[in-house]
């Protein structure tokens, strides 16, 4: 609930200007959110089984989403992230479809999807009466590992 409700707070930035046809928080409204870091902290180990790199990665980006009737949010990828995510807080709505998968993960309050960047994804209009709230984020390799690797190499 408090995540509804700062998401409540941060939309208005980015409304209907992005994929997302309905209202959208900042890009790092929620990156600093305890509730948020929580989520994240409890699903990692079951992540690494899945994405055994996932530990040189961070999260950089983290925003909200809030649909109403007739909102969608249109087919797009996060390129040039590595792993994407998000995280439902309400019950209702049409899911997230990856049409290169055929796949529609199911909207569940507290389910968190990952799932490559590069993998096309949209939702289809809300049909319901009352809102869709979801947070969605990105994680890449920090620059510091891209410096790492570059100075092993020689590279300046």
């Amino acid at each position: 609930e408090s995540l509804k409700k700062k998401i409540d707070e941060k939309v208005g930035v980015n409304d209907y200007k992005t994929n997302v046809r309905g209202q959208m928080s900042g890009w790092l409204d929620l990156l600093h959110e305890s509730s948020f870091k929580e989520i994240i902290g409890q699903n990692k180990d079951l992540w690494m089984t899945e994405f055994p790199n996932i530990a040189k990665y961070s999260v950089f980006e983290a925003w909200g989403n809030k649909l109403k009737k007739n909102d969608f949010i249109v087919e797009h990828k996060h390129i040039p992230c590595i792993l994407s995510g998000i995280i439902y807080l309400t019950n209702k709505g049409p899911g997230t479809y990856f049409s290169e998968i055929d796949y529609t993960v199911k909207e569940e309050i507290g389910k968190v999807a990952l799932f490559p960047s590069d993998l096309k994804h949209s939702v289809d209009k809300f049909t319901f009466d009352g809102y869709r709230y979801t947070i969605s984020f990105n994680l890449k390799e920090p620059h510091d590992n891209f410096k790492k690797v570059n100075q092993k190499y020689g590279n300046k």
